[in-house]
């Protein structure tokens, strides 16, 4: 099935996934399409910011005596069901020191269609239900955030870039937004045997359809930097490139790789990987077309860049950009250095 549009982007993760330690919040999971995603803060996901204001209005309102009967009539009503356990509740908050703590969520139930891999709507009983209670609501208002991670994409030449430059190239095009999805490239349209552009249908708002051409998707880059606290970082490459082409058989780690200067001010970089060498990363160079600087990725596993806390599972999902910790907040473990690691499909 070939995906063509924002609805279609979708990934069917277990629930029991999303609670556990390997699979939760933070957590990077592949998708069927091949892409590597991060999986967001639930403070992120729209039901829990939806409960979350229920229950601020439940305790401006009234006391705490009513506060968990309120939750879950109320909550309830928004179409997200509670863990009726006030024992539990009672416990969490002892044990885990959670003194704020009202109540507890499920997990919404979401289905996809196989034909189309869109949300089932109209036979989710959630949303059914609202809609009979005239309120309006959506699918997304109950999907859990996920973002694209690592950040750094090529095309089928190589060109490397972040997603936002991608999207960005993308919005100054005459292509609807909803069609980069999965991530691609707005200059390689899709051409068939006779060098005609393909071209997909797509539905719109009103019913009617189109035609749109298609265009040839993006390649995610797979390498990430992780620290022994579990913060992750992209390898910010024209810093790495100038990095790699200064140090020519130094000792150096490049614990400062974050505040080295880029390759050149205005950096384009490109991704080759040479055919004549044996696997591995001396066989993998980035170079930059605007300054000349190139260099393989041999050594790239012995870098121990200081750790800048990211948390990107914090990333705005609407901006698409990193929320960088304050001061006291950055990461202190082991000196505060990261490792690389490679996700893998």
């Amino acid at each position: 099935m070939r995906i063509i549009q924002e609805t279609q982007y979708n990934q069917g993760v277990s629930k029991y996934k999303l609670l556990s330690s390997t699979a939760g919040v933070g957590s990077i999971i592949t998708t069927k399409m091949g892409y590597y995603i991060l999986l967001s803060d639930i403070n992120k996901w729209r039901f829990v910011k939806k409960a979350q204001n229920e229950v601020k209005l439940i305790r401006e309102e009234n006391d705490n005596t009513k506060w968990y009967e309120l939750s879950k009539k109320r909550i309830t009503n928004i179409g997200i069901d509670v863990v009726d356990d006030i024992r539990f509740i009672e416990f969490l908050k002892e044990e885990k020191e959670l003194g704020n703590l009202l109540c507890l969520l499920r997990i919404p139930h979401l289905s996809l269609n196989e034909q189309y891999n869109t949300v089932n709507v109209k036979n989710n009983p959630i949303i059914q239900a609202l809609k009979d209670q005239g309120i309006e609501t959506s699918a997304k208002d109950f999907m859990v955030i996920a973002t694209h991670f690592p950040k750094w994409f090529k095309n089928r030449s190589g060109s490397l870039k972040t997603y936002e430059a991608w999207l960005e190239q993308w919005k100054n095009s005459n292509i609807p937004l909803r069609c980069f999805a999965p991530p691609r490239d707005s200059l390689d349209p899709i051409k068939d045997t006779n060098g005609n552009l393909k071209q997909v249908k797509i539905f719109e708002g009103d019913g009617t359809t189109r035609q749109v051409n298609l265009y040839r998707e993006l390649v995610q880059t797979n390498l990430v930097l992780i620290c022994p606290n579990g913060h992750l970082s992209d390898i910010p490459w024209s810093r790495f490139l100038k990095w790699k082409s200064e140090k020519k058989g130094k000792n150096d780690r490049a614990e400062d790789l974050f505040s080295i200067d880029q390759c050149c001010p205005q950096p384009k970089l490109k991704w080759t990987e040479s055919t004549t060498r044996s696997e591995g990363y001396s066989s993998i160079y980035v170079e930059c077309l605007n300054c000349k600087t190139k260099d393989n990725l041999e050594g790239i596993t012995n870098i121990s860049p200081k750790c800048r806390g990211e948390k990107p599972w914090e990333i705005d999902h609407i901006k698409d950009t990193h929320i960088i910790p304050r001061d006291h907040e950055r990461c202190q473990a082991n000196s505060g250095n990261t490792t690389l690691m490679q996700t893998s499909l």
